[in-house]
């Protein structure tokens, strides 16, 4: 069987192979993440779910214009955090949090930043 050479091209987000989506790079696909953090629990439990997946996009993440965008083609059917912005269950935008999530990285408790000390 001859050997598969990987054909590598440059996107808007690195280096890659052909073939590759967006969502591969995502930040919320990392094994150091939580994925059940983006679809937030309502409360104050969600509040703080939602904070941390909030600084995960806006931190961490490189393709989070291409994550937003497929939220505004395909709005959300259940609450979660798609492309640094948090939805209802209607599918509409929440009003941006008081508190900066992309500031608060200790308060939110973010696996990522925890392991660049």
């Amino acid at each position: 069987m001859p050997a598969v050479s990987a054909v590598v091209v440059r996107s808007a987000y690195g280096l890659s192979t052909i073939g590759d989506t967006w969502e591969e790079h995502a930040a919320c696909r990392r094994p150091d993440v939580d994925p059940d953090v983006f679809h937030p629990a309502s409360g104050r439990a969600g509040t703080r779910q939602a904070a941390l997946a909030l600084h995960t996009c806006h931190t961490h993440c490189d393709v989070r214009a291409e994550c937003h965008a497929d939220a505004v083609r395909f709005p959300p059917a259940a609450p979660q955090v798609i492309g640094g912005v948090r939805y209802t269950a209607s599918g509409t935008r929440t009003a941006r949090p008081q508190t900066d999530p992309v500031t608060t990285p200790s308060r939110v408790g973010c696996r990522i930043c925890q392991g660049k000390s």
